[in-house]
């Protein structure tokens, strides 16, 4: 699957649709997103240093919220790194911003598709490009890369996802929003998306 370029605003993607095969009208609510080139694209075995990297920043946002430990090394360790590269059913994605990095998103298939299709298991975005409108762009877009049911779920003392996930689930119609689910301390989003 190759990456996906998005360019602000539909004037640009008018102008660059010979150029960029892949390219979407989108629409941002800050005005100085405008014009700025961005990328989501998956990520190669030659960047697994690069996502590792990243994953350190998004643990230690985290941490504001979960109780995640810090390793005797230093260093934050997630499980199912690994797996992002082994399983079939696990899509890494970088996301940059004018060909700077900018964050990245976790993707997971659910192989038994018992409660959901699809799962956004982590999703970052680097502080400096956050309340630009591009975190809601990225999210609808790796939303309706796949059809079916979306999990997205986070941490009930995460207010900023609680408003961030909010803001994205009501570009859909098909939604539901459930709190404490399976017992625990998590809030979650379903969203369906057909094409």
């Amino acid at each position: 699957m190759k990456g996906i370029i998005w360019f602000y605003p539909a004037l640009t993607c008018e102008a660059s649709r010979i150029a960029q095969q892949n390219c979407f009208k989108l629409h941002l609510e800050k005005p100085e997103a405008l014009f700025m080139e961005i990328e989501l694209q998956k990520v190669s075995d030659s960047e697994k240093g690069i996502l590792a990297n990243l994953l350190q920043l998004c643990m230690h946002d985290y941490t504001e919220f979960e109780p995640f430990e810090i390793g005797s090394d230093g260093r934050f360790h997630y499980r199912w790194f690994d797996a992002y590269f082994q399983e079939e059913c696990r899509y890494a994605y970088l996301l940059k911003v004018e060909n700077n990095l900018g964050g990245f998103v976790l993707v997971r298939k659910n192989p038994d598709k018992e409660d959901w299709d699809y799962q956004i298991a982590e999703f970052f975005i680097l502080r400096r490009y956050r309340n630009q409108g591009i975190g809601t762009t990225v999210a609808n877009k790796t939303l309706e890369r796949f059809e079916g049911l979306w999990e997205i779920s986070y941490s009930i003392a995460n207010k900023p996802a609680l408003k961030f996930w909010k803001k994205v689930s009501e570009h859909y119609s098909n939604v539901e929003h459930q709190t404490h689910f399976d017992g625990n301390d998590r809030s979650r989003y379903l969203i369906h998306t057909a094409k």
